[in-house]
């Protein structure tokens, strides 16, 4: 099994056999049940989506998971302010909208950690797999030791705890790359004029602003109309959170959902209901209203915003410029084949034999099922446990 050795700062990193679950920031205790939960009773595969798609919504300033030999390779997913090391890589995952997915063969991945942390970690913890840390440096494996220094800007020369539970972590090497705060220019024309707020102010002098012959521009919204909130009815855990309504355990913390008070309907915000898991360990957070395909920004639905484009990148000419649509209705998620010429198949579980979706036609698409466009095959996990 694969050695770790904790980077300080505050975080977490949680382990489950080959699957490492991290989360940087000020993080709560919340955040780490809910990490476990998500975790605890899947099979790593879907318990890799299930953390990418917790830390998605989680609200932290970066997260990784990291799945150490998925199929013979090492699968890593990242956001926000975390870099990935390799031997020949190094990726900060700031820089990817969507989050940052790769693979890399068993070996060669050397850290995941928070790309500025600070010396002294926010909590301790060893229960449950999970310790205080801002990332974590793989030392080596069973069959072959691992190299001390990979590339520049790496962690991987850096000492520390191990996960399994040792001695304190070590301080980490400085940063090379501090990022760069452009200073203000200077406005000449606009000088600055200090007031005393504890003097009495006249304003008699003011004049107001003229209202003729002013034009005033709306100000549009950045947010596409896709990704408006949607209001539900639900119902709230113990705790608090939004659930479907008929869910058994909390999709956050997985404490089990109460008789009584926590079945009243109430409204509130949609969640993310789950996560697209495809063969090339992409993953794809179920929440909006999207359309896929090689070039889903052909379809008016994405052109007017009232859906997402999903790429399903690559020369496979099995798929079709616009091939599916998902569609989210309430708590539940639709798939319709847009007409295409190769056709969209689906196995609903794994006891049920593969089906071609009739064209045009709306289909539900229930947790575990597998969906098949081309070549190309995606997972659909869901969130809520019923």
């Amino acid at each position: 099994m694969t050695t770790l050795r904790l980077l300080p700062g505050p975080g977490a990193v949680i382990r489950k056999s080959d699957l490492v679950v991290m989360a940087v920031g000020e993080i709560t205790g919340g955040t780490v049940e809910g990490l476990q939960a998500a975790i605890g009773s899947a099979d790593l595969d879907a318990a890799f989506g299930a953390a990418v798609s917790y830390l998605q919504t989680a609200g932290v300033d970066g997260g990784g998971v990291v799945h150490l030999d998925r199929h013979g390779s090492m699968e890593v997913w990242a956001t926000g302010a975390v870099r990935v090391v390799s031997d020949t890589e190094t990726h900060d995952a700031a820089t990817y909208l969507a989050g940052l997915s790769l693979r890399f063969p068993v070996g060669t991945l050397r850290s995941i950690a928070a790309i500025t942390a600070p010396a002294e970690p926010g909590w301790q913890s060893i229960e449950s797999g999970a310790a205080s840390g801002a990332g974590f440096v793989l030392v080596g494996t069973d069959d072959a030791p691992v190299d001390a220094a990979p590339s520049a800007g790496s962690h991987a020369n850096q000492s520390g705890a191990e996960l399994a539970g040792a001695a304190e972590p070590a301080e980490p090497e400085p940063q090379e790359h501090e990022p760069q705060v452009a200073e203000p220019e200077p406005q000449d024309d606009q000088p600055f004029v200090a007031v005393s707020l504890s003097e009495p102010i006249d304003l008699s002098d003011l004049q107001p602003l003229p209202t003729a012959d002013v034009e005033v521009e709306a100000v549009a919204s950045d947010q596409p109309a896709y990704a408006v909130p949607q209001i539900v009815l639900g119902v709230l855990s113990p705790g608090g959170h939004f659930n479907h309504p008929e869910a058994r355990y909390c999709s956050r913390t997985g404490v089990k959902m109460g008789a009584s008070a926590t079945r009243a309907l109430t409204e509130g915000v949609r969640p993310p209901l789950g996560v697209l898991t495809f063969d090339n360990g992409s993953t794809y957070s179920v929440q909006h209203d999207t359309v896929i395909g090689r070039e889903p920004e052909t379809d008016e639905r994405v052109e007017n915003e009232t859906a997402a484009p999903l790429s399903v990148l690559g020369d496979n000419q099995e798929v079709s410029r616009r091939h599916l649509f998902m569609e989210l209705v309430d708590w539940d998620v639709f798939i319709t084949d847009l007409d295409t010429a190769n056709g969209t198949h689906i196995r609903e579980s794994a006891n049920q034999e593969v089906r071609r979706l009739v064209p045009g036609q709306r289909t539900a698409l229930p947790g575990g099922a597998e969906v098949f466009i081309g070549t190309t095959r995606f997972q659909y996990h869901e969130h809520h446990v019923r």
